[in-house]
């Protein structure tokens, strides 16, 4: 029942390729949805001009909707099946090339950089993948205000790259980009910061220390400023969390909540200078010019005068207990001095009662703190005790309690040991949970009028459609293997199962600003799915219901149907590993795909007991569990005989910094969306000057993949499903 706070970190990072030069419109980069796009300090208010459409020997060119960052643009070439590469450049980059054949050989230099760029990760790319064919409307973004531009188009030899035909253009320039008249004023006062506005246009704040900014920017000019809200201001619409941050009219906003839910659990830090900034934002840009205002924290914050009463700790704080249901308890603590660190959390009376007061309770959760910092070191963040403690005011909702008498505590912490501190005692409140009489979920009655119909089914893969006689009825639609519907074979069962998953989504998603309900996760009218990651050769039952969206739980009996997935094909793939010289080469004896992961031996260690066949099946199904997830497995699958350098691939995807000396062991097994063939790995001790006393392993040969994550899994407690949530 331990509180862990949420460090917002991917596991794994997709390579992103941006678009930088002159292949604006890189169809190459939209469908592998890697691209990533310039920032620019201005949007557009005014009404878009329009330009008359290009009447070239081979193309027919217009411009319309142009603001001053965007435009779409209409390309028809005068021979319907025509292929053309088309882009967009300033015309001023035009102007520098010396003809067409300069212009030309420059984008088929631009096209071979991504080319090979792609073939690291394992794509397959053609000239062919960046032309058109045909009619097409494209959509340009990130554009200059007032500039002028020109959109270009020429026939393509989609094998050489060679223009067949002369280089067209049309010419537009993009609008004005208007600022807001929006002043705003901030103060601030007791931890809270006051904006007054003078219009009701939209704007942005963000708070950071000041040596925060310090480390971007030489001064606080207005040249700085504004140039430290562009980057947060693209920062946040990036990682698209900005709407938490974009208001308009007269605010107040609590910092020490805002910094804790977003930036450190321990909030605002005693005696530390921070700042805000804000300015007028619209449509991801600044449309006033940046302002600002800095602050020290702990200057008498908070200060209550030691009123604690109730639960009055060593340090003065108070502990409450609210809105216990059957199964959660949501605890609130309030100390009377701000500046103190501390750690609360829940246990049971019995658990307690095993320690002996706060020294010894806090050693076990340093043990813990200890191992969180070194797991998440592996992967380039740096923690410390101070993003577990607690300061001001907190509360946390401690939920899957069982029935019983439960305490909830908490200790003045010392963040630079992870201990208790010398003098402190623990702070108890005891709270009851009772039992729900048994925590079934009554039997919904009824049936669900609806026709199952499952198609496309390989040994991986299943699509299933659902048409209900009512299509105005929400409902729900799963694929359970066998175990996982033996466990749930109710729609009672199965619901209130699901239910836990749509309520931790929901609390997931409110975290960012985004409101989901349990209709964002029902289905109406005639729906479809494919399930994908399915077990080859295995029996599923599809389970549907129809579901309350008001309570997220089932209102009829299940709707069934049974199917089973082909069997798989082995792989005959014979892999071969060496090393020299900091490269392992990956020798094949066909095409077929394989699934390659590197990782510590600790790391492997932390998960396995032993490098038994069953221990390295069971890491390596863990991780395509993890990279499908993330949906980053196409990164780690490649074919044909390769060449690895290792640390290269190691800070591509699990570090920003460079292998230190250390064990290090690489998985490679055959992969056709489950795996296929024989397992092997390299056992390497890695040193600066290379790699020394490698072993190849390779006696699986009977392998196969009971993959899973197939339907539902356990994951941190919570119910996760292969169809997955469907946010409409």
């Amino acid at each position: 029942m331990k509180k862990f706070y949420t460090f917002l970190c991917a596991a794994l990072v997709a390579c992103s390729a941006s678009a930088t030069g002159l292949l604006k419109f890189n169809k190459v980069d939209a469908q592998k949805n890697l691209r990533s796009v310039s920032f620019v300090q201005a949007t557009a208010k005014k009404a878009p001009a329009q330009i008359t459409p290009a009447a070239g020997t081979n193309f027919t060119i217009s411009v319309s909707e142009i603001t001053a960052t965007g435009a779409s643009v209409s390309i028809t070439p005068a021979e319907e099946n025509q292929t053309y590469l088309a882009t967009v450049l300033e015309k001023s980059v035009i102007e520098g090339f010396e003809d067409d054949a300069a212009l030309v050989a420059e984008v088929k230099s631009e096209m071979d950089d991504l080319i090979e760029y792609y073939t690291q990760y394992g794509y397959t790319v053609s000239y062919a993948d960046f032309c058109y064919t045909g009619a097409d409307v494209m959509p340009v973004s990130s554009l200059d205000p007032e500039t002028e531009y020109a959109v270009i188009a020429y026939g393509i030899d989609t094998e050489t790259a060679a223009a067949t035909t002369a280089v067209e253009a049309a010419y537009f320039t993009t609008t004005e980009a208007a600022q807001s008249e929006n002043v705003l004023t901030l103060t601030y006062e007791d931890g809270k910061l006051y904006v007054k506005t003078t219009t009701n246009d939209p704007w942005i704040y963000i708070p950071e220390s000041v040596a925060e900014y310090n480390k971007y920017q030489a001064d606080l000019s207005q040249e700085s400023v504004n140039a430290e809200m562009d980057d947060w201001a693209y920062t946040l619409d990036y990682y698209g969390v900005s709407d938490v941050f974009t208001f308009t009219g007269d605010q107040t906003i609590d910092l020490n909540e805002v910094y804790s839910n977003y930036f450190s659990s321990a909030g605002l830090v005693a005696g530390t200078e921070y700042m805000v900034l804000a300015a007028g934002y619209a449509d991801g840009l600044r449309t006033t010019d940046a302002t600002y205002i800095t602050f020290t924290y702990g200057e008498g914050e908070g200060e209550t005068g030691g009123e604690t009463g109730g639960e009055d700790g060593p340090f003065g704080m108070v502990i409450t207990v609210s809105d216990i249901t059957s199964s959660s308890a949501v605890v609130s603590v309030s100390p009377s001095d701000n500046t103190t660190y501390y750690y609360f959390d829940v246990m049971t009376v019995d658990e307690l009662m095993e320690y002996d007061g706060a020294a010894d309770l806090s050693a076990d959760y340093k043990a813990y703190f200890d191992e969180a910092i070194e797991y998440y070191a592996q992967y380039g963040y740096s923690l410390s005790y101070t993003d577990f403690a607690s300061q001001g005011d907190d509360n946390y909702t401690f939920e899957d309690l069982e029935a019983g008498t439960y305490v909830a505590f908490a200790y003045a912490m010392d963040v630079t040991t992870g201990l208790a501190t010398e003098d402190a005692k623990l702070v108890v409140k005891t709270f009851t949970i009772e039992s729900d009489g048994g925590g079934e979920t009554p039997e919904p009655e009824g049936e669900f009028a609806a026709t199952i119909e499952v198609s496309d089914i390989s040994a991986t893969e299943a699509t299933v459609s659902v048409t209900p006689a009512d299509e105005t009825q929400a409902y729900y639609y799963e694929v359970l293997d066998e175990e996982t519907f033996a466990e749930y074979p109710t729609a009672a069962t199965l619901s209130a199962a699901l239910k836990e998953s749509f309520d931790y989504y929901i609390e997931l998603y409110a975290q960012y600003g985004y409101e989901l309900s349990y209709s964002d996760f029902a289905s109406t009218g005639a729906d479809n799915y494919t399930f994908t990651g399915l077990t080859p050769g295995a029996k599923y039952t599809v389970a549907a219901y129809a579901m309350s969206t008001s309570t997220g739980l089932a209102t009829s009996e299940l709707l069934t149907k049974e199917f089973s997935t082909l069997e798989g094909v082995d792989s005959d793939n014979e892999i071969g590993l060496s090393y020299a010289n900091g490269v392992i080469t990956i020798t094949t004896t066909n095409d077929d795909p394989y699934f390659m992961i590197m990782e510590t031996k600790a790391e492997y260690d932390s998960y396995e007991d032993d490098l038994s066949d069953d221990s390295l099946l069971d890491e390596i199904k863990s991780w395509l569990d993890l990279t499908d997830a993330y949906g980053y497995t196409q990164y780690f699958t490649n074919s044909g005989n390769q060449t690895l350098d290792v640390n290269e691939f190691w800070t591509t995807y699990f570090s920003e910094d460079d292998l230190e000396e250390g064990q290090y062991i690489l998985l490679v097994a055959p992969y056709s969306g489950y795996i296929n063939g024989a397992v092997k790995y390299i056992l390497f001790d890695y040193t600066v000057d290379g790699i020394t006393n490698v072993k190849v392993y390779d006696n699986l040969s009977d392998a196969k993949l009971i993959k899973n994550g197939q339907v539902v899994i356990r994951h941190n407690n919570k119910l996760f499903n292969t169809k997955g949530i469907q946010v409409k």
